[in-house]
């Protein structure tokens, strides 16, 4: 009984950029050169110009195959799948190596830090120079009214000049993760006009 071996593929391999303590998800898609069943992928990440060598079992079905890889610290990492092999080892399993469509990069973005608000909580009618501090921030800042979080415009500096009476917070991003402080309410004085 002759058993000839199918030659594996890829057509792509993907990913997306994470947030630190997410998991990374890359998806192998193959088609007809990933049948069902299960493998031993072998890959080479690379992060900080350091390279090291791994594999990981997983299932394909219909073509394609998802990889998670958790515990990632803040960086951009590159993967590449340098083989495919199905069944229990080399002499009793098929395999071969993947030198096509077999590189995703993706980034781990630091997880922000919204920090915390200081300042008065009344604000002077008449005036609009009654500040709150953003302390203890790691990102960008953007302030927001609360009330729907519409961004304040020009208001991306620690140090937020208050606008008119109402409900405020900071929204920290670093790359595409985001984090935000409590609101902050700051009453006015009578019901005077503000400028």
């Amino acid at each position: 009984f002759n058993f000839n071996c199918p030659t594996y593929s890829l057509s792509s391999t993907t990913s997306s950029n994470i947030c630190s303590g997410s998991d990374a998800i890359i998806t192998l898609a193959g088609g007809a050169g990933l049948p069902d069943g299960s493998y031993v992928v072998t890959y080479t990440r690379t992060i900080n110009s350091v390279t090291i060598t791994d594999s990981v079992t997983q299932t394909a079905s219909g073509g394609s195959m998802t990889l998670t890889f958790s515990g990632l610290t803040a960086g951009t990492y590159n993967y590449t799948i340098t083989r495919l092999r199905s069944g229990n080892n080399d002499q009793f399993g098929c395999f071969n190596s993947i030198s096509l469509n077999n590189t995703t990069t993706f980034t781990v973005n630091p997880t922000p830090n919204a920090g915390t608000i200081n300042g008065a909580s009344i604000l002077c009618a008449g005036t609009n120079l009654d500040t709150l501090t953003l302390t203890g921030s790691v990102g960008t800042i953007q302030w927001v009214d609360c009330n729907g979080y519409s961004p304040i415009a020009g208001a991306t500096d620690s140090i937020f000049l208050i606008p008119y009476p109402g409900n405020f917070a900071a929204i920290v991003n670093t790359g595409s993760c985001t984090d935000t402080t409590s609101c902050t309410f700051m009453s006015g004085i009578d019901n005077l006009s503000y400028a």
